[in-house]
Formats: C-alpha cells, sequence, structure tokens
C-alpha cells in the first residue's frame, strides 16, 4: 500500500518483546524470539560489545514507520520487521569494512543472514530468512 501498513497486518505480526542486549523491539512475530536467541548466545559468549544497541534503537529497530520505503520508494525489509543493524564493522577505516565473523556466525545461527545491498557498508545488516541461514 502506498499510504502506509494495513494497520490489520501489523497487529497480527508485529509485536514488542525484550531482547537481550537490545531492550524492547518491535519486530514481526516469527523473528522476535530468533532474535532474542541469538542476542542471549552473544550475551553468554561475552562478545555482546559486538551489538550496538544504542545504534539500533536510533535507526529504529527492526520496525519503523520512517523505516519503510528506500529511496527508490520500494518496501524495505524493516516494513515486514525482518531487518536488524546490530553492529558496527571491525574497522570502519578499511576499504571494505569486514562485519566481525563472530557476530554473522552467531545470527546465522538463528536464521539470519547478514545483508548484501540493504544496508550501509560500515554496518551490520541482518536480513531473517528462518532456520539454515
Amino acid at each position: 500500500r502506498r499510504g502506509g501498513p494495513d494497520p490489520a497486518w501489523m497487529r497480527t505480526n508485529l509485536v514488542t518483546r525484550q531482547v537481550p542486549l537490545l531492550g524492547r523491539v518491535r519486530c514481526h512475530r516469527m523473528v522476535v524470539g530468533d532474535l532474542a536467541a541469538a542476542m542471549a548466545a552473544l550475551q553468554r559468549r561475552k562478545l555482546d560489545p559486538l551489538v550496538d544497541a544504542a545504534d539500533f534503537r536510533r535507526r529504529g529497530g527492526c520496525w519503523s514507520q520512517r523505516l519503510l520505503r528506500d529511496r527508490d520508494g520500494r518496501l524495505t525489509r524493516h516494513a515486514w520487521g525482518i531487518a536488524v543493524a546490530v553492529g558496527l564493522a571491525v574497522d570502519p577505516t578499511q576499504r571494505r569494512p569486514a562485519v566481525d565473523q563472530r557476530l554473522v556466525k552467531a545470527m546465522a545461527g538463528h536464521g539470519f543472514t547478514l545483508g548484501g545491498g540493504f544496508g550501509g557498508s560500515d554496518r551490520a545488516d541482518f536480513e531473517w530468512v528462518g532456520a539454515g541461514a
């Protein structure tokens, strides 16, 4: 829909939950459990410094009204509540910044794949694709 998300779809699919490391998040109901499990796994492994919760909140979290369309007017992955930006590149001074592979592995273990082209090159942008990512 051009005018915004369907309220019935939002009521059915978007939930707000408390997630380790990130606090309160609003995501698609199918994503929030995997996101919480990934964050808990990072916390258990003492890898929480790889997660930038403040940046996650500043950028709108999983779902935000302001993140619904990209520059070309297409729906973003945030419009569905399935995209998260949870970390920073290891070294932003590199020509092509590399995301810490421990973060990539932890997220993949819970259904997230590192975004290709939907995030900035200096971010750890992930998209939920489900089990077996």
